[in-house]
């Protein structure tokens, strides 16, 4: 373990913002037991210049990846900060069957396969965060708002990329956030830290985080809808447009009867 973790610190020295948080990965034991899966069996490359030997050991293949996955998600997420942490939430207590293939990255062949995967990965605890929140009214309304379902399988890609893109969306709406933790952590992984760190009663530490969960998606809930209404009046004013919304039968009184969407040129009226 310990001699696969110093082979592949060392691929990762040279390899600017994403090395240094697989380093920082390594070194907080947040991938080892993922490297305990990794095998010596080659992967098959091309041979070039990059890949001299036509094969990268499994080490290489692993960080190879590893290193593409990081690189997704600094790309894919860029407001956020503490993006380690994030990766390491994701990467808690799974083994990501993507990161331990012998599949060559640079094969056009698997550019799907990774998408899909990477995508998957990302927002399985996204995901079920909803679902464990579903039944509490911001959170509900916002998910039957944006047809979030427990019916929606994260098998399907149609369903992961639609996922996907509200995530992005999400984050970008609510950058800097301490509320951003909701997004990528593991509920069920945090209740077990909490009640190993703690001695308080476990159906205790589970309703206090259950309220801190839906405090923290509610927060970001609300930046979403203040972002693009923001945008969306920006917009009107540019061109002198003022847009009243009037409460009909099957609309939600929340949105009218609190001010919830009150700008200069958008109203919503009760």
């Amino acid at each position: 373990m310990e001699k696969r973790k110093e082979e592949i610190m060392k691929l990762a020295l040279n390899g600017g913002e994403t090395g240094a948080i697989i380093i920082n990965l390594l070194n907080d034991g947040d991938l080892d037991h993922i490297i305990a899966k990794i095998n010596d069996k080659k992967t098959k490359t091309f041979k070039n210049d990059i890949t001299p030997k036509g094969y990268l050991n499994g080490n290489e293949q692993f960080y190879d990846v590893l290193r593409e996955f990081v690189g997704t998600f600094l790309s894919e997420f860029a407001p956020l900060t503490h993006k380690s942490i994030h990766i390491a939430n994701v990467l808690r207590n799974v083994e990501p069957k993507f990161l331990l293939c012998k599949n060559y990255w640079g094969d056009n062949n698997f550019i799907d396969y990774y998408r899909f995967n990477i995508r998957q990965l990302l927002v399985t605890n996204f995901y079920n965060n909803l679902m464990l929140l579903y039944r509490e009214g911001k959170i509900n309304r916002f998910c039957n708002y944006l047809k979030i379902k427990p019916r929606l399988s994260l098998k399907k890609e149609e369903d992961v990329n639609y996922l996907y893109d509200l995530l992005k969306e999400m984050v970008w709406c609510s950058y800097n956030d301490y509320s951003n933790y909701v997004l990528f952590d593991d509920y069920n992984n945090y209740v077990e830290a909490c009640c190993l760190k703690c001695k308080a009663d476990k159906d205790d530490i589970e309703k206090s985080l259950y309220n801190h969960y839906e405090m923290h998606l509610g927060n970001i809930i609300d930046n979403y809808y203040e972002r693009i209404f923001s945008s969306m009046n920006n917009h009107f004013i540019e061109r002198n447009i003022h847009c009243f919304m009037i409460r009909g039968n099957h609309d939600d009184p929340y949105y009218f009867n609190n001010e919830k969407i009150n700008y200069s040129n958008i109203k919503a009226i009760s």
